[in-house]
């Protein structure tokens, strides 16, 4: 089944299955007419491998069915489930497929209520992955936030610390605090194969940023996001000390609303320019 000459990633009756387990969660019944434009919507959004079912109010059952469908289905590699309700029933279903999936190389669950229960097994099901290099668990726009936080964290610095795939990594918005931070820096110490880290809204201090700077002396990480973190003043001076330093490989580095003055922003403007 094609549209526009471009190749789709499910078959007419996948959609169906996933319509029907979306109404489940939902909790309607089957509609021609809703069915219709869902199928439109997924022979638009669901083409050339990449699969795009966003804000569509997705919860455990569509979970559970979409996990089938990967299980057979080798025409997907990047899937975009964020601003959904998986929820982390749903999420550790699906990652029962996705641990043994060989296509999949991109998987974005931002904002999909998943706490530190569903956060601790979706990190250990990806150690068993071979294909996915790029993972977003972050929150956005305040709706079904992620929530995996310190309780959660530990198995993300074990599959940090033994993944041989992974280099991009979203975290923002999930309540990690200096403590998670702390944690994740275990993993992150051992890492040589990240790229890219978003830590974006996590309650960091100037206390987990030290311990932040200390990890990344050992990483490849060449593009970093801490912006709305209470870094302060401490905090930049953690910073600059390792902009300055020999190990340091960063090109890009956010830094927005991280509540810093005067003597910050003049240290940090002069590491710069020594960096």
């Amino acid at each position: 089944m094609r549209h526009l000459d471009k190749e789709q990633c499910f078959t007419e009756s996948e959609i169906l299955r996933l319509f029907n387990a979306r109404g489940k969660d939902l909790g309607l019944a089957y509609f021609e007419v809703q069915f219709n434009r869902f199928r439109d919507y997924c022979q638009k959004q669901c083409i050339n491998r990449k699969v795009r079912l966003v804000d569509l109010e997705m919860g455990y059952h569509a979970a559970v069915e979409l996990s089938h469908i990967i299980s057979v289905n080798n025409r997907i590699a990047h899937l975009d489930l964020k601003k959904n309700t998986i929820g982390d029933d749903g999420a550790i279903a699906l990652m029962k497929s996705i641990k043994r999936n060989k296509s999949i190389v991109h998987l974005d669950l931002t904002s999909n209520e998943i706490t530190y229960v569903g956060g601790k097994k979706l990190f250990k099901y990806l150690l068993a992955n071979e294909s996915l290099i790029s993972l977003k668990l972050g929150s956005v726009d305040g709706v079904h936030k992620n929530r995996v936080g310190y309780k959660g964290i530990g198995t993300c610095a074990t599959l940090l610390e033994y993944s041989q795939f992974l280099s991009y990594l979203d975290l923002r918005s999930n309540v990690l605090c200096d403590n998670g931070i702390e944690v994740l820096c275990g993993g992150l110490s051992h890492n040589r194969l990240l790229t890219q880290l978003n830590l974006s809204n996590n309650e960091i201090t100037s206390y987990g940023m030290e311990k932040l700077k200390d990890a990344l002396k050992s990483t490849k990480i060449v593009e970093l996001d801490l912006s709305f973190n209470p870094l302060g003043n401490a905090g930049i001076e953690f910073i600059c000390s390792y902009l300055q330093s020999r190990d340091c490989i960063l090109f890009k580095l956010n830094l927005t609303e991280c509540k810093f003055q005067g003597l910050g922003c003049m240290n940090l403007m002069i590491a710069v320019k020594r960096c």
